[in-house]
């Protein structure tokens, strides 16, 4: 049995609801318009679904920006959020000030859409943490390096892309109680189906789509995201209670893992139903 591609996502905004898409056009950052955009916080810090520690500084946890759903029509992104006026903008323009804003550690160049449209996301974002943001635009001539390997990436976490087998999510939903959870819990951009164990992708160190050759590097450390329902912004711990009694791959760490962090290494352009061929597997 091949290993196929079985579902393609993109995620415009960071931490925001994904798009699956049918095929994916990958350049120099990855899949196009993947995590191009950010909300970030007074102090120029990302926010995401989750609360986090980046040294000394707190990142502040919104889980209702699961809700907020933006999508493509032409050349504007437009933006949805429940008992929100519809939002639309177009692509590939800021107007707003220019700024410094951070991922994690990352120090990057971006540039504010506009005040209206900060505005829109201050309202909605406020009824759960009250405070002032902006939405971002990485600007066109910052290139940010991925956390490892030669790849470039937007504002994802670390690396352009994330890989999970279904089988993977087959293997955990078999260990949960009530009722299964959807692969967007994991928030993957490349879903493949066909792999003869569950977890097989931790072990594919290349593969190669469509022309596109991938390099695997660090196994996918969970946040605490997968415990939000993005359906209903709920908390919901049951994937990462399960993944703890058989997914602490490092010793002494309190962290589960699932998914595997790749690079592309160069661009190109690959569809759902796709094979993937592994190219080198790990000893």
């Amino acid at each position: 049995m091949s290993i196929t591609v079985s579902a393609l996502y993109r995620y415009p905004i960071k931490s925001c609801r994904g798009m699956p898409l049918d095929e994916a056009l990958i350049g120099d950052q990855g899949i196009m318009l993947d995590r191009e955009y950010m909300v970030v916080d007074e102090r120029g810090m990302f926010v995401s679904q989750r609360n986090g520690k980046t040294g000394d500084d707190l990142t502040y946890g919104v889980r209702s920006m699961c809700l907020i759903a933006p999508s493509i029509r032409g050349n504007n992104l437009t933006v949805s959020a429940p008992d929100m006026p519809g939002l639309e903008f177009p692509l590939y323009q800021a107007t707003g000030e220019k700024l410094k804003v951070r991922v994690w550690k990352s120090v990057c160049e971006a540039q504010e859409i506009s005040p209206m449209v900060s505005a829109w996301f201050t309202e909605y974002m406020s009824r759960e943490r009250p405070g002032r943001y902006r939405l971002v635009r990485m600007s066109d001539n910052f290139t940010r390096a991925s956390s490892a390997g030669f790849a470039l990436t937007a504002f994802s976490d670390g690396f352009p892309f994330l890989v999970v087998s279904q089988e993977s999510l087959d293997e955990l939903n078999r260990r949960i109680t009530g009722a299964p959870v959807a692969i967007n819990r994991f928030r993957p951009n490349i879903v493949i189906s066909g792999c003869s164990t569950p977890h097989a992708e931790d072990t594919m160190d290349r593969i190669e789509i469509n022309g596109v050759i991938f390099q695997g590097h660090w196994i996918c450390d969970r946040c605490p995201m997968p415990g939000v329902e993005q359906e209903t912004a709920k908390k919901d711990g049951r994937p990462l209670l399960a993944l703890a009694k058989y997914r602490r791959m490092k010793e002494g760490s309190d962290k589960v893992q699932f998914g595997r962090n790749f690079n592309h290494l160069c661009p190109g352009r690959i569809r759902v139903g796709d094979e993937v061929e592994v190219v080198y597997w790990s000893a």
